[in-house]
């Protein structure tokens, strides 16, 4: 028997899974993310965008927003990385979910 009821056992990491300190957005998503990335300085090309969310996709459920910048994969800081990198350290992260950071920025008027 487990000390918890169904409804109050915790839950599991999963895709879906996100957390919003209203600075930084965490999100656990599965692969295939739906998403398109795009460089935040087309003249340094350090860093990367949000540029479209896929309707219905992971990327959508799990929060993530057209404007995020994404600075983080798992552990690893991507704040100032190229296109190229961070689409290796997404592809090479092995299993089938994803932890992703983002910074985000208010969007009010």
């Amino acid at each position: 028997m487990t000390p918890f009821t169904r409804a109050e056992q915790p839950t599991m990491i999963s895709s879906g899974f996100s957390f919003d300190d209203g600075c930084q957005r965490l999100v656990s998503v599965q692969k295939p993310l739906g998403l398109t990335l795009e460089p935040l300085d087309e003249e340094e090309l350090c860093g990367v965008v949000v540029a479209a969310v896929q309707r219905d996709s992971n990327a959508e459920r799990a929060g993530v927003l057209v404007g995020d910048v994404l600075v983080a994969v798992g552990n690893l800081d991507l704040s100032a990385a190229t296109l190229e990198a961070v689409l290796e350290a997404i592809a090479g992260t092995p299993g089938r979910v994803l932890n992703l950071r983002f910074q985000t920025f208010s969007r009010g008027n």
